[in-house]
């Protein structure tokens, strides 16, 4: 009778366990989804990082976005 108690109560912890970790994966994966978008709105570009920039050809509102550069290892929004 103690025994079936002990794994009635590890069954439980682990199905709790579960549905935690499910709904960690679902927060994880809205915060990619999310950080995808924000980083779509960036274009890397390697010509920053070496001092030779060239400005960019004019692009209607539409294709207009951030370019990003490397600084410090860190990329920042350069326009």
């Amino acid at each position: 009778s103690k025994n079936i108690e002990a794994i009635s109560a590890v069954t439980g912890e682990t199905a709790s366990g579960t549905q935690q970790m499910a709904r960690a994966a679902e927060d994880l994966n809205r915060l990619t989804e999310n950080l995808q978008q924000l980083i779509s709105k960036f274009k890397i570009s390697s010509e920053g990082s070496t001092g030779q920039n060239r400005p960019a050809p004019k692009k209607g509102k539409e294709e207009m976005g951030r370019t990003a550069v490397k600084h410090n290892g860190h990329l920042v929004a350069h326009e």
